[in-house]
């Protein structure tokens, strides 16, 4: 089998110029350090989804927020009640542990909405680009005639 080096092909998706390079790596503040494991998809021009998947987690222990260009997404267990603490595991890799996550958004994007379904947070975010900034087509008129460049 042959390795086959992509990193030419990585920075036409990464980078100063890619629209993802909006979002940095975001910050955890768990025990463990990818936890909940993520997703960036691009929905379509200047349309993303970031999709968390948080397993065993309820819409009301989810907090998502939005501060200084921010995004906070946040989930919270209810304090554990006797027969949850005294269960015995031998194997575990299910995280029922809370969380926090954190993303930087460019001054431009908002988040539009956020949804639940199956164990997976959807959080959309929408890149509202100034008139100025956006990529704008200029018509290429045909002209009749050639002018000469030797007058008489």
């Amino acid at each position: 089998m042959r390795n086959i080096d992509l990193s030419p092909y990585s920075r036409m998706y990464s980078g100063p110029a890619s629209p993802l390079s909006s979002f940095n790596r975001p910050k955890s503040v768990t025990k463990t350090q990818d936890f909940p494991p993520y997703n960036i998809e691009v929905l379509s021009a200047g349309k993303y989804r970031i999709s968390l998947a948080i397993p065993g987690f309820n819409r009301s222990w989810i907090a998502v927020e939005t501060q200084d260009n921010i995004l906070r997404v946040k989930g919270e267990r209810p304090v554990p009640n006797k027969c949850e603490v005294s269960r015995h595991f031998s194997h575990r890799e299910i995280m029922d542990t809370n969380f926090h996550r954190e993303f930087k958004l460019d001054a431009q994007m908002t988040v539009t909405g956020a949804s639940m379904a199956a164990g997976i947070l959807h959080i959309d975010i929408e890149e509202n680009l100034p008139d100025e900034k956006k990529t704008q087509r200029i018509s290429v008129s045909q002209r009749d005639s050639v002018r000469s460049t030797n007058a008489k």
